[in-house]
Order: structure tokens, then sequence, then C-alpha cells
């Protein structure tokens, strides 16, 4: 009766376990920065709807309260048109701007309407009668865009994404050429011959062994599947620069709509006013 124990531990490889373990540690970090790129997406999304329904609300508001001072204008001037100390052609005046007022309000509702579908599509819900305006863009931006692309380098999960790729392929490839070295394995074997009686036999013995395989032909399969990793690598270099291109021209414009929005803020409250002053004026003229 032969009974036999055999323990096998793997001394050298390659280096193929090594680098197979760095390997899905960058493959694991890739996973990680797209899931953060996911929900910086969902979030940045989720904010603009929130931010577009407080916008389309205080417009539906200034809809309305335009409205109902183009009606009260209307009124006062078909009053003065009917007692015929007004002209006509002051009231067709009248219901065009009226009419563009309603029409406005309309539009402005409906984009309500639109924003806050959106918003209950991402939030699970319809947005309360009362929302928080949010403050977060009071700390203000980076004082250059290059400050601000610097960041932008550092931290856009998309690049860094690409960067781990490119790391995972190149441990892949250190893998794939594993296979051109040689395996040493050590073999520590018990054998334990017993006999009828049991009694151990002369066959029983303790055997530890070094073991080499070293493939040397095998069809160029190994060739072939390091070329194929290569390509892999060339691929992720050109997705890290398209995600470098794209993480630049999405900063410089942001950047760059930022400091044209700050401009034309004071011209839009010059050009609110002064539309305030008019409309005061032209109601204390009928």
């Amino acid at each position: 009766m032969n009974n036999e124990l055999v323990l096998k531990q793997m001394i050298f490889d390659g280096f193929a376990t090594s680098n197979e373990v760095k390997r899905l540690g960058h493959t694991n970090r890739v996973r990680y920065y797209e899931l953060q790129s996911v929900m910086q997406a969902t979030t940045l999304e989720f904010m603009r709807a929130y931010i577009d329904s407080l916008r389309y609300r205080e417009l539906v508001q200034y809809a309305k309260d335009n409205y109902v001072i183009h009606k009260q204008l209307f009124d006062r001037i078909q009053e003065r048109v009917n007692a015929g100390v007004a002209r006509k052609v002051d009231l067709e005046q009248a219901t065009g701007r009226l009419a563009l007022a309603e029409a406005n309000l309309l539009t402005e509702v409906t984009n309500l309407h639109d924003v806050a579908s959106r918003l209950q599509r991402l939030y699970g819900e319809l947005p309360p009668e009362t929302l928080e305006a949010p403050t977060f863009f009071n700390a203000g931006v980076e004082p250059t865009a290059t400050d601000a692309l610097k960041i932008a380098f550092h931290q856009n999960p998309d690049l860094l994404s690409t960067i781990e790729d490119i790391q995972a392929s190149k441990d892949e490839i250190k893998t794939r050429e594993a296979r051109y070295l040689p395996r040493l394995d050590l073999q520590a074997r018990k054998n334990l011959g017993t006999s009828s009686d049991g009694r151990y036999s002369t066959s029983a013995a303790d055997v530890l062994e070094l073991t080499m395989n070293f493939n040397l032909f095998n069809g160029f399969s190994d060739r072939n599947l390091v070329k194929q990793t290569a390509q892999k690598l060339n691929s992720t270099y050109d997705l890290r620069d398209k995600a470098c291109v794209d993480t630049r021209q999405l900063m410089v414009i942001a950047y760059n709509d930022i400091e044209q929005l700050k401009e034309q803020l004071s011209y839009r409250t010059l050009h609110k006013n002064s539309i305030e002053n008019a409309r005061e004026a032209y109601r204390k003229a009928i």
C-alpha cells in the first residue's frame, strides 16, 4: 500500500505573479476613478437641475410680474381709447406687448416644468416648494486659467483612470514576457510504503527536488500575446492624450465662461434698471 504526501512551492516564474499583482492593483484603481467619474457626473447633473429649478422659479415670478404690469397698462390705455383721449395705435402696441408678456410667461412655466421633471428623475421626487440657494460658488475660482488647469490635471478622475490603465497595461506586458523565462518549482514528497502487516517497507522515502520548466517553442503564441498587449498599451496612451485634451478644453471653456458672466452681470443689471425706469416713466405718462 502506497501513501504519498506532496508539497509544492513555486520559487521563480519570471516575476509573472508579482507583475500580475501590480496589474490588478492598478486595475482596481482604474475602477475606483471610473466610479468617481460617474459620481461626479451625476452630482454635477443634479446640481445643474437644482440651480435651474431655482433660476426658472425666479424667471416665472418675473414673467408673472411683467404680465401683471402689462395687463394694467393695457387696461388703462383701453379705457383712454374708449374715452377718445388716446390713439388706437397705442392700444395696438399695448396689445402686442401684453401678448408677448403672456407668451414669455407660458415659456418660463414650461421650462420650469421640464427642469422639475429632470430633478425628479435624479432626486426621486419632485422638488419641494422651498429650495435653499447654494453658496458653494461664493468660494471663487483660481486666479488664472493656468492655475485652474493644474488642479484639473491632478484631480480629474477620467485622466487619472487612464494613467492607471497605462501602468496596468505595462505590468500586463511584463506578465506575458515572463513566459520567456524558466519556471522553478520546489517539491517535497514523502512516500510512505507499508506492507500488508502495516509496517514500513523498503519503498518508503523522503524526496526534495527542484524542477525547472523552460518552454523553448510553442508556435509563437507567447510573442503574439506580448504584441497584442503592446497594442493595448498604445491604445491607453491615446486615451490618456484624449483625456488631457478634453480636460484642458473643458477647463478653459468653463473658466472663460465664469469670467464672461462676471462681466455681463453688471451690464445686465444696468439694462434691467433702465427697463424698469422706462416702464415707470411710461406708466406715469398714461
